[in-house]
């Protein structure tokens, strides 16, 4: 335990607070006492989320879970209140010390403490499930120890199993070292996934590493999701139970109730399941259970009354995000954790720093002017894609595609789309606007038949009306996406299966805007964990067409030929050590983030500008680093990409000139508290840069920010419903569409 320090509050609700216990992404953990001399553990959110009524509706979502899961080895909720100005949660606490930091201590645990602990996770694992919960995010750091055994602590991201959003396509939560492959796949999650998460803490503490490695987390995932867990380091005798535990498919895995009954203890003798050095560090840990008087003893025994409201911690650049603490790509909302802190603000645009150069790249960009929004209008389902042409906007959600002019005034009654696809982070969106509107969607083959038929509509964006249709009646699809349009053509990328042809496969479709059939159809395998995503640039005949096996760890480009049935004319190993980062991540594949100066356009540790004659690389930036977002300007003179700094947790920004990758400028932006769901547009002679839901606007001459707003970032994985265009910025708040001047002010 810490000291308060002064700008921590004295008191949190009825308890006053004796100390700092440690932090998190969401805020921080203090030791706290009633004045009946009850000891608890208080969880205070951040301030910059209290505002945030999706976090708050989380935070109600944690403490019903802990309410639900309470029993022996969790710590019971005593009292809570998600309502308050900053949101707080007060739980038993319990003396005891993290897994990890024990394993820190003492190293590597002996057999025997092993199989405590797996029988005493497992016990709390059965009776979480046992209240319909899954908890999704066991690992090291949330298994407590104590004297009486482990202790399962942490329900911040805690689901029903039932619960459709956390099954929803694409969704993905955990922290990457203990995932389960259906979590890193994006696949419904069921209680199996904690079994699997216990694997993979148990082989932490018996090994004190991880079963799958350590490095970039988009890099573990993929080895979570592709290859067998490095077991080497636990004792034989436990070897089979673990590996069981961590089996690929959720089916062959044992229930917790199972692991049980397969830890019957054998007689020990008298003594502490724990290491001395951890006995002592519990005994430490609950020497605050004594309340004390202050010295010296006052004989009126008064308490210095509690100030009339918290003091507003300072603020603290609490950075999480992919590189480490818990992913979320989807589901209940995208958002990705890290457990890395920093008590160094980054420096913001207009402040006392020294001068830069345009081209350092840690030149900082951000702002304190926030955007005034002009308009918001009510939409009852969250919004996974934003589309216009400049005068018209659709909008695309789980229920209805919906129409509005740019002064937020529905041009047409919502399109019931109810079985409409969402988008996914592996092969971008399902909406595009080239004149019109054009949308996918899925519906039943026919009654009583299993599968989904794929459409692709053409819609009239000024009167809603549908002008065509196209059908593939062969195809059974499961995911798809509308990749961009082109010399008239719609290009649409499915994964599915086709009748008459066995196993899965990946589709691409040029549809002809005036003939609404195809041009052409191309077909590749889909074979264990490969994904493909189809880029379309602004102009020429060659499309960018990406494949990426992750199971053999084999990624490739090929160069289709718009003109010869999409036939490939080129076909050669990805560029870049790191080929899966940027473009697993990367949302748009239209023209203006697909293509530039003639060139196409691909991320990985570096910018790739590929000459689509021939596949060679034109030019590279300089920069290394993990690359999500790019898109030129308006007449492809200029490339401006973004990714994230995982050394530092922050936004790097570079603009490019297209021509030969010389950087023009460069500089940083602050990530906030969710690194995740980046994404570029350019419109209005301005930048747009998405970061879970916070927008910058920046001068695309010297990159500045000219002003931030904050929307409401995407429920679906890795979505950026974000778009520009005729003086506007779009984008979902919790009330509605929103739409902000691309001037910043009303």
């Amino acid at each position: 335990m810490h000291p308060l320090s002064p700008t921590d509050p004295a008191q949190v609700g009825p308890y006053l607070l004796l100390g700092r216990l440690g932090a998190g992404g969401m805020g921080a953990v203090y030791l706290g006492r009633s004045a009946g001399g009850r000891t608890v553990a208080i969880k205070l959110i951040r301030p910059e989320l209290a505002d945030d009524q999706r976090f708050r509706a989380r935070f109600r979502r944690e403490v019903s879970a802990a309410r639900t899961a309470s029993s022996a080895f969790t710590a019971p909720v005593v009292d809570a209140d998600p309502d308050a100005p900053l949101p707080w949660l007060a739980t038993a606490y319990i003396p005891g010390i993290p897994l990890d930091e024990a394993v820190r201590l003492v190293g590597p645990f002996p057999e025997p403490v092993l199989r405590i602990l797996a029988a005493g996770i497992a016990e709390e694992l059965a009776a979480i499930h046992a209240a319909g919960l899954v908890h999704r995010d066991i690992k090291p750091s949330n298994v407590l120890l104590a004297l009486d055994g482990p202790h399962v602590i942490d329900f911040g991201i805690a689901r029903a199993a039932d619960d459709s959003v956390l099954t929803a396509e694409g969704a993905i939560l955990g922290t990457p070292s203990y995932l389960s492959p259906e979590q890193a796949l994006a696949r419904p999650i069921g209680p199996a996934a904690d079994v699997f998460s216990l694997g993979s803490t148990l082989v932490h503490a018996a090994t004190g590493a991880g079963p799958f490695g350590g490095g970039q987390p988009i890099e573990v995932v993929r080895r979570v999701a592709a290859e067998e867990p490095d077991l080497s380091g636990v004792p034989t005798g436990l070897r089979l139970l673990v590996a069981a535990c961590l089996a690929k498919d959720p089916a062959d895995r044992p229930t917790p109730r199972q692991l049980v009954d397969s830890q019957r203890l054998e007689p020990q003798p008298p003594g502490t399941w724990l290491h001395p050095a951890l006995v002592a560090a519990v005994e430490r840990s609950a020497a605050v259970l004594t309340p004390t008087l202050p010295p010296p003893l006052l004989p009126t025994m008064e308490l210095p009354p509690p100030e009339p409201e918290l003091k507003q911690p300072a603020r603290r650049t609490l950075l999480y995000g992919l590189a480490g603490g818990a992913i979320a790509l989807a589901g209940g909302g995208t958002a990705a954790y890290l457990t890395f802190g920093s008590d160094k603000s980054p420096a913001t645009h207009g402040s006392s720093a020294p001068t830069r150069k345009l081209t350092d790249p840690d030149r900082p960009l951000d702002t304190t002017t926030i955007a005034t929004a002009l308009w918001t209008v009510p939409v009852s389902d969250p919004i996974a894609q934003v589309v216009g042409d400049g005068d018209s906007i659709l909008t695309v959600d789980a229920k209805a595609i919906r129409g509005f002019d740019r002064d937020g005034k529905p041009r047409w009654e919502p399109k019931a789309a109810a079985n409409s696809i969402m988008p996914t982070p592996v092969i971008g969106q399902v909406a595009a606007a080239n004149g019109k509107g054009y949308y996918l969607t899925w519906e039943p083959k026919s009654a009583g038949t299993f599968g989904l038929r794929t459409s692709l509509r053409a819609i009239d964006l000024a009167t809603g009306e549908v002008s065509w249709t196209f059908t593939n009646a062969s195809v059974t699809a499961t995911v798809g996406a509308v990749c961009g349009v082109l010399d008239g053509a719609v290009y649409v990328q499915v994964t599915g299966s086709a009748t008459g042809s066995p196993g899965q496969q990946m589709f691409l479709w040029a549809v002809d805007t005036a003939t609404h059939d195809t041009r052409w159809e191309q077909r590749f395998p889909n074979v264990g964990l490969s994904t493909g995503r189809l880029a379309v640039p602004t102009t020429g005949t060659r499309l960018l067409w990406e494949m990426n096996d992750m199971a053999s760890g084999k990624f490739t480009l090929q160069g289709l030929d718009t003109q010869d049935a999409g036939n490939s004319v080129w076909h050669q190993p990805t560029p870049g050590t790191t080929p899966d980062s940027g473009a697993l991540l990367q949302p748009f594949t239209d023209g203006p983030h697909s293509s530039a100066g003639g060139h196409l356009l691909y991320l990985a540790d570096r910018v790739y500008a590929i000459n689509p004659a021939d596949g060679t690389v034109a030019w590279k930036s300089d920069a290394t680093m993990t690359y999500q977002a790019v898109v030129a300007n308006a007449d492809g003179s200029t490339v401006f990409a973004a990714g994230i700094d995982y050394k530092t947790l922050s936004l790097r920004v570079q603009a490019l000139n297209a021509t030969d990758g010389t950087v023009r400028w460069a500089g940083t932006l602050p990530a906030g508290p969710m690194i995740t769901n980046l994404g570029a547009q350019f419109a209005d002679d301005t930048l747009y840069l998405w970061l879970h839901g916070k927008v910058w606007a920046l001068d695309p001459t010297t990159g500045t920010a000219r002003w931030t707003y904050t929307f409401q970032a995407s429920n679906l994985a890795l979505t950026v419903p974000l778009w520009a265009g005729g003086g506007r910025v779009y984008g979902p708040t919790e009330q509605g569409l929103t739409a902000v001047a691309a001037t910043g002010k009303a």
